[in-house]
C-alpha cells in the first residue's frame, strides 16, 4: 500500500501563546483537516470510510454542523492524521505539523481564495442563509420517495447555489460533480462546502494574524477524488438515493 505524500504546516509560537491558544488552534486545525481529507484521501478504504460519514449528516433545513469535522477527524487512520514533527522554542519558535500534502493544499488554496472573494461571498452567503431559512423542514427522503415538483426546484436552487460557491472557492465544474455524488445530493452537497467554507475561513484569520502558514506550490491543481465504487459500479459507500430518483410529472387537469 504506497503512502501519500506529506506536507507540513508551520505554527509561530511567542510567550503570549497559553495552554488555551493551543487547543484552540489545534480544534480549528483538526475540524478543517477532517473535512478536506474526504475529498481527497488516496487510500480507497479511508476514502469510502469517510464518504459514508459524510453522508446522511447533511440532508435537514438548517445549516448547523457543529463538531462534525471533529468527529470526521476520529475516524482517519493514525497515519493519515495531522502529526508533530519538531517544536522548537525561542522567541518566536515554531511548531511545525505533518499531514496528507493533497489535504493541506487544498486547504491552503480554499482559505486564500477566501480572501481574494470575501466581499462577494458576504452576498452569497445571505443567499445561502435565505435558502436555508426557508427550508427548515426538509428532511432526508426514503429510498422509495419521488421528487415532487416542489423537491425538484429545491435541487435545482441548491445546484445554482453551490456551484457559485465552489466556484467562488477555486472547486473546478468536476470536482463539484464529485462533491455532489460523495454528498448525495446537491443541498446536502451545499451544507457540506458551506461548513468546509467556515473552517477555512478560521485557517485564512489564522494565516493574516502570522499564526500559521500552509504550503503552497505554484499551479496546483488538486482535484476531488470521485466516490470509490464496487464492483456493481455503484458509489460503495451510497447512502442517500436522491441524485437518482426520477422527478414526478406534474398531475393532468381535470378534461385535460
Amino acid at each position: 500500500m504506497a503512502s501519500s505524500p506529506v506536507g507540513t504546516i508551520e505554527i509561530s509560537v511567542d510567550g503570549a501563546w497559553d495552554i488555551q491558544d493551543l487547543f484552540h488552534l489545534s480544534e480549528s486545525l483538526t475540524e478543517s483537516y477532517g473535512y478536506f481529507l474526504p475529498l481527497v484521501a488516496q487510500e480507497e478504504d479511508v476514502r469510502a470510510q469517510l464518504h459514508s460519514i459524510v453522508q446522511g449528516q447533511f440532508w435537514r433545513g438548517d445549516i448547523e454542523t457543529r463538531r462534525l469535522g471533529l468527529f470526521l477527524y476520529r475516524q482517519i487512520p493514525k497515519a493519515e492524521g495531522l502529526r508533530i514533527k519538531s517544536f522548537h522554542y525561542s522567541s518566536p519558535g515554531t511548531l511545525i505539523l505533518v499531514g496528507i500534502l493533497s489535504a493541506l493544499l487544498l486547504a491552503a488554496r480554499v482559505s486564500s481564495k477566501w480572501v481574494d472573494v470575501a466581499e462577494k461571498m458576504f452576498d452569497l452567503y445571505a443567499k445561502i442563509d435565505k435558502y436555508f431559512a426557508q427550508r427548515k423542514k426538509l428532511v432526508k427522503p426514503s429510498r422509495t420517495t419521488e421528487v415532487d415538483e416542489q423537491l425538484g426546484l429545491d435541487l435545482d436552487e441548491a445546484r445554482v447555489l453551490l456551484f457559485e460557491l465552489s466556484d467562488c472557492l477555486g472547486f473546478d465544474e468536476e470536482s463539484t460533480e464529485r462533491i455532489v455524488a460523495i454528498v448525495g445530493n446537491p443541498v446536502s452537497a451545499l451544507k457540506f462546502l458551506v461548513a468546509m467554507c467556515n473552517e477555512a475561513r478560521k485557517l485564512s484569520s489564522l494565516e493574516q494574524a502570522g499564526l500559521l502558514k500552509l504550503p503552497r506550490f505554484a499551479n496546483e491543481n488538486i482535484k476531488v477524488l470521485p466516490p470509490v465504487k464496487g464492483l456493481d459500479g455503484r458509489n460503495i459507500s451510497t447512502r442517500n438515493p436522491t441524485v437518482q430518483v426520477r422527478r414526478r410529472r406534474k398531475p393532468k387537469k381535470p378534461g385535460a
